[in-house]
């Protein structure tokens, strides 16, 4: 990490940590008579609704997943506060959208925002007030660990995020003219030791944390990278799903007709790679490869609920899966996030809660809603100025009349709105795009143009912000630790 950003990090931190804390003398002390939960918070990454319990793909496995859906509350229709890695973890981890915080990409440390440098994290919260914080993996975003969150973070509170190891000998993907991939978008089989993979060596240490045991209350994060690019797995993953078998995403030619501009080259982001996907007839090996990644999640979740249920913490301690955003998988011509559209924006979100019967929410929420959520769940009290609000209410009662619509950014002043059957998409620019989701759940037919659905327009539109925050500083990405890369390569 650069030596300068670095003391820029840590100065902000160090603010944070004294002007937020002191603000915490009113929240309940940790030595309250009641046995206080203990919370596992498992991240995932680029993950859309292509799991069992959501139905997002019928070829797709995730026993693990669904085992442990089937005994918690899913909600239906989650959505991230933004569709990129950083500027959505930021916000789940603060609580605070980004039009809050001017946190909009994936370069700007949320640590150095004027707005949020001393926001006060979901973790430090609860360390604040009685709880041992732990952590591995993929939580905040890679580049921009949080020091001050963690009593303890594998491979160390400054790093967070192991670096790549070589990929597999031969990899596939949309490559251009010279041979070189298209973006990221590759995949392989992976024939080196897991061990040395950045998010096997993070259930390792997750499963060595439980058998070790840990101090009571606890919130535990463990943050797996998949399946987001690249789609480097063990062959047996691959071998599960046969490209000439599986089902593809339904597409419609002419889809962007109907788009405003902003809307159009959102739309045609990821045309190139689209088309030479196409022309290389990689379409379905693209599609089995991201199946593959989630199975091979799936099987890593299943490993650190195994290693929870062995431990003496099981009847105690609150899970909450999510991911950080969806992705596309070739709809609307995109292979990546960085929409507004509902396959980047949905997210898989559950809750297991020991305490309480499973159940399945159709209300929207917001991956901004988890901060407050689990505060009320600790028996805490949260900071001012969070935007989102406690789910609780929606877990003692699923079917609560809660048709609040969320809200999506993708960067600066692009914000899409969804309630239970519409969803709204206001450009910076002014461009607009209406779904009625009831009837056209690919997002097919843009109806904002319609003056029948001018009320409908004008009733979400009263969700978006009053003030976009201007833009957070970017940093360049720090380069991976190389004392690290070298004990890996030893190995």
């Amino acid at each position: 990490m650069d030596i300068q950003r670095r003391k820029l990090l840590k100065g902000a931190v160090g603010t944070a940590t004294a002007a937020t804390l002191a603000g915490c003398a009113g929240i309940e002390s940790s030595g309250s008579s009641i046995r206080k939960p203990n919370f596992l918070f498992l991240s995932l990454d680029d993950c859309n609704d292509w799991l069992g319990f959501l139905g997002g793909n019928p070829d797709t496995r995730t026993p693990n997943l669904d085992k442990l859906a089937a005994r918690s509350t899913i909600f239906d229709r989650a959505y991230c506060s933004a569709p990129g890695c950083n500027q959505s973890r930021a916000s789940l981890m603060t609580g605070r959208n980004p039009a809050s915080t001017g946190v909009y990409g994936n370069r700007q440390p949320f640590r150095m925002s004027p707005l949020a440098k001393d926001a006060l994290t979901l973790p430090q919260l609860l360390k604040a007030n009685g709880y041992y914080t732990e952590g591995a993996g993929k939580i905040f975003h890679n580049k921009f660990p949080d020091p001050p969150s963690w009593d303890n973070f594998f491979p160390d509170r400054d790093t967070q995020f192991l670096p790549r190891v070589p990929p597999p000998r031969e990899t596939t993907g949309p490559r251009d003219a010279k041979g070189k991939i298209l973006g990221e978008l590759e995949w392989g089989s992976y024939q080196g030791k897991l061990d040395r993979t950045r998010d096997w060596v993070s259930i390792a240490h997750t499963r060595a944390a439980f058998a070790r045991g840990l101090q009571e209350p606890f919130f535990f994060a463990c943050g797996i990278n998949l399946p987001h690019v690249p789609w480097f797995v063990p062959a047996k993953y691959m071998e599960m799903f046969a490209p000439d078998r599986i089902t593809l995403p339904q597409v419609l030619d002419g889809d962007e007709d109907d788009l405003p501009a902003l809307g159009k080259k959102a739309f045609n982001r990821m045309r190139v790679p689209n088309k030479a996907l196409h022309d290389q007839h990689l379409v379905r090996e693209a599609v089995a490869a991201y199946l593959a990644s989630i199975a091979s999640v799936d099987v890593m979740v299943g490993h650190v609920l195994e290693a929870l249920a062995a431990s003496p913490y099981a009847d105690n301690t609150v899970i909450v899966v999510w991911s950080d955003h969806g992705y596309h998988l070739g709809e609307k011509t995109n292979w990546s996030k960085f929409t507004l559209w509902e396959e980047a924006t949905r997210v898989p979100f559950l809750i297991h809660d020991p305490r309480r019967p499973a159940a399945r929410v159709a209300a929207p929420v917001s991956l901004v809603d988890i901060y407050p959520t689990i505060a009320a769940m600790a028996g805490v009290a949260p900071p001012p100025g969070l935007d989102g609000r406690s789910l609780v209410p929606l877990l003692d009662t699923p079917a609560l009349d809660w048709n609040d619509p969320v809200i999506t950014t993708n960067y600066r002043a692009n914000h899409g709105v969804r309630d239970r059957d519409w969803r709204y998409i206001r450009y910076s620019d002014g461009g607009e795009e209406l779904y009625d989701h009831r009837g056209d759940p690919m997002e097919w037919r843009n109806l904002a143009n319609d003056p029948q659905y001018r009320s409908i327009i004008e009733r979400l539109a009263q969700k978006l912000p009053a003030f976009d925050a201007p833009d957070a500083p970017e940093v360049e990405w720090p380069e991976d630790n190389p004392a690290l890369i070298a004990a890996l390569e030893a190995e």
